[in-house]
């Protein structure tokens, strides 16, 4: 099974209907949302789906990308799906 980060900034449309879609699907899980928004409306909706919700602000994704990918690393993601992230 493929395990896959969705890195998403804003309403969170995009975010929602990827993780609806491999919802049932045996080759892949969404395992967790990123987001460098606290206020983004993709942080509710990863929530309604029960999906772990990371915020990430954007001093630490410009100063610190090697701790950020250790943390994928740790979790064991192997894919980044970038859904409206800015």
């Amino acid at each position: 099974m493929i395990n896959a980060a969705i890195f998403a900034s804003g309403e969170g449309t995009n975010a929602e209907n990827i993780i609806k879609y491999f919802t049932n699907d045996p080759r892949i899980k969404i395992k967790l949302v990123i987001t460098n928004k606290d206020d983004a409306g993709v942080v509710a909706r990863a929530e309604k789906y029960k999906k772990n919700v990371q915020i990430i602000g954007k001093e630490a994704l410009n100063n610190y990308s090697d701790k950020i990918i250790e943390f994928l690393k740790t979790e064991k993601i192997d894919l980044i799906i970038l859904a409206g992230f800015y």
